[in-house]
């Protein structure tokens, strides 16, 4: 039948290859240059709007199983040519040539795209395998009536049909996405059989009841009437509405870590990461449709959306410290939807709003050398506060090696950390002890060992909520503690002094000194000693310096004559510069022995007889000055003539009377006053 206007086409061919005539080559296959060109028979009455073009085909002469395939070839008298009357691609037509019969089930068994499972949940897409069979092939089947719960009073009924391709539903529930009759052998035009594949889901509020096993039946009628109506129990389903989150699938993450959900520790407004699955509870498969869920901690509450089965929100734990459940459950759920979701509390979670303190340092004991000895095996322990629980894999120990007495902030010659391990198991209180071992002998090289170093540490870690331990007076700045090193120095020590004879001692005797010096240190030294003499009334004299090298742990032994000058109550003081210091016993010295008058003044304190020959010396050129005659005055001619005449002789003395010189004024009866109180008057 075709349609047009004003008038009827006047031209009108029907392209057809026939099996058993037109297949020259016997491949089975149409091709172009087999294809005839037939007219076909017009209607009567071109004016009319529709009418009957019909060709006659020969089949007389066909066997079993042959067909013919066409199109055709219409135009009006303007020259428009019909749409969708077929291609030699795709032809309008396909006609076999067979034997009839009605149509049936497949030979392979029906079957649900979710596998073995039988149960259909609402909102969900399921597909169904249905095999078909015809022999004449599948599209001689015209009609498919399917009611899905064909042993029910209920039915749920979709039907297909072959012009339109397309299926439909009465049923208010019943939401059918899809359905068509796909061949098993797509190359084969005339397939046997085939398979009925429909999508569809079943819409909130279906009968609930999990109870009922459906059993779905189908009616199929080919182009001739022919039909069957057969049940298909491999198809049966059930029904339900139940959802819920399994414990199982949850996760739980704190800072991009995930946590242990028996019992964790959190900080006051932590947020907690929480990721989840929603399933069927009857067929554990995953809900698909988008699901409102809602999850609680304490009095925090988030609402999430599961999208394909999972879902993953953050929810902010409790402010107030204490144990708090975390809860899921639907939210706003659907009509018929039933929360299978446990009513216990998958995962637990400890609020903590208190950090960790260090409480102290019991070993090694704080500003203590420690001796190169102990330097193999350091034994760290430090005591920390807390109340709940420690991270214990958090914990550690740092130390750094700096220069002794530089300050803070000088740059370190060695650093490193170690694990604190918490003794006794028990990670809460108020004076947990970790400790924790370090071999700083085989770090540190000789260099090292010779130069003034000090250790310092402090400790990091945190608790099973987060809380970082305290920094105050524990930071790389400002360290916990600090303990000297010892430096391989050399170290001296003085024996007792030794002084021969050490009784009844006298000035000018000698004396031998001895004292021994031991180097107690670890390594070899170049000391410089000095030995004095100091008297009682604080006066020292130098008696001896000098270098001495000493091994170390060897013994050096000191030894010098001395002899004293002076008498007194003295003793010799030994110094090694920048070390230690000696002295002997308090001594007296005697005055010098003597055996006569030059002993005796030997004996005498030199500087007393500087003095005396000093005072004598002067006493002497006084005494010569004052007692020598002064010079007297040069004589005139008269008395020069007066002293050349000769004297009388004896006799003349005696006979005649002497003349007394008249006397002359002056004390005495000199004829001058003296020159100085030092001239003999008497002259």
């Amino acid at each position: 039948i075709i349609a047009d206007r004003p008038v009827l086409p006047s031209f009108a061919q029907a392209h057809v290859w026939r099996s058993w005539i037109d297949d020259t080559n016997q491949d089975g296959q149409m091709q172009l240059e087999e294809v005839l060109a037939h007219p076909l028979h017009l209607p009567p009455n071109l004016d009319f709007l529709q009418g009957i073009y019909s060709l006659d085909i020969d089949t007389s002469s066909a066997y079993t199983g042959s067909y013919f395939s066409g199109w055709l070839v219409v135009a009006d008298p303007a020259g428009n040519q019909m749409l969708n009357s077929g291609t030699f691609d795709k032809p309008l037509f396909n006609v076999q040539v067979n034997n009839d019969g009605s149509p049936q089930l497949g030979s392979s068994a029906a079957s649900w795209s979710h596998g073995d499972s039988t149960w259909i949940h609402p909102g969900e897409s399921n597909v169904l395998h249905l095999p078909l069979w015809d022999l004449n092939g599948i599209t001689d089947i015209a009609f498919i009536e399917l009611d899905l719960s064909g042993n029910q009073n209920n039915p749920v009924v979709l039907q297909w049909n072959a012009t339109t391709q397309k299926c439909t539903s009465l049923d208010i529930y019943l939401d059918i996405e899809s359905c068509q009759l796909i061949p098993s052998q797509p190359d084969d035009i005339f397939s046997s059989e085939g398979i009925f594949e429909v999508n569809f889901s079943i819409s909130w509020g279906f009968d609930p009841d999990v109870s009922l096993t459906r059993v779905p039946t189908v009616h199929i009628q080919d182009f001739r009437g022919q039909s069957n109506t057969l049940p298909v129990p491999d198809l049966s389903w059930q029904f339900s509405g139940e959802l819920d989150v399994d414990p199982q699938t949850l996760e739980f993450v704190l800072d991009g870590e995930r946590v242990d959900t028996l019992g964790t520790w959190v900080k006051p407004r932590e947020d907690v990461l929480v990721n989840g699955t929603l399933t069927w509870f009857r067929s554990s498969r995953l809900v698909i449709q988008p699901t409102e869920l809602k999850i609680k901690i304490g009095t925090s509450e988030e609402v999430v959306e599961s999208i394909n089965g999972s879902f993953s929100q953050t929810v902010t734990s409790p402010l107030m410290p204490g144990s708090y459940g975390m809860f899921t459950s639907l939210y706003n759920p659907s009509n018929g939807a039933i929360d299978r979701t446990p009513d216990t509390a998958p995962a637990w979670f400890i609020v903590d709003d208190e950090k960790p303190k260090l409480v102290g340092v019991p070993s090694p004991q704080n500003e203590l050398l420690l001796l190169e000895s102990t330097w193999k095996d350091l034994q760290f322990e430090v005591l920390i506060s807390e109340k709940d629980r420690l991270h214990e894999e958090s914990l550690v120990i740092h130390w750094a090696v700096h220069p002794e007495g530089v300050g803070q902030f000088s740059q370190s010659v060695l650093n490193g950390s170690e694990s604190l391990s918490v003794v006794g198991g028990r990670a809460f209180g108020d004076a947990i002890l970790c400790e924790a071992s370090l071999n700083l002998d085989e770090l540190l090289t000789s260099d090292m060992k010779d130069d003034a170093l000090e250790i310092r540490v402090w400790v990091t870690g945190r608790d099973m909520a987060g809380h970082e331990i305290d920094p105050v007076y524990n930071d790389i700045d400002s360290p916990l503690a600090v303990w000297a090193l010892e430096q391989r120095i050399a170290e001296y020590s003085f024996g007792t002094p030794e002084m021969k004879p050490n009784k009844d001692l006298a000035a000018g005797e000698p004396i031998s000194l001895g004292v021994t010096i031991t180097n107690l240190g670890l390594a070899d030294g170049d000391a410089q000693i000095f030995v004095d003499l100091v008297e009682s009334n604080g006066a020292r004299t130098r008696i001896d310096a000098r270098g001495l090298q000493i091994e170390a742990g060897s013994t050096y032994v000191y030894s010098k004559e001395w002899i004293p000058d002076r008498a007194g109550t003295m003793w010799i003081e030994y110094q090694i510069v920048n070390g230690p210091s000696q002295q002997t016993n308090t001594i007296y010295v005697d005055e010098a022995r003597s055996d006569g008058i030059f002993s005796s003044i030997a004996a005498v304190n030199p500087v007393l007889l500087v003095i005396i020959f000093l005072l004598s010396t002067a006493l002497i050129g006084l005494l010569i000055f004052g007692l020598k005659a002064p010079q007297p005055p040069p004589l005139s001619a008269r008395q020069r003539q007066h002293m050349a005449r000769p004297l009388p002789s004896l006799a003349q003395s005696s006979s005649q009377p002497v003349q007394q010189p008249q006397a002359v004024s002056g004390p005495y009866g000199a004829p001058q006053q003296a020159a100085s109180p030092g001239e003999n008057p008497y002259r």
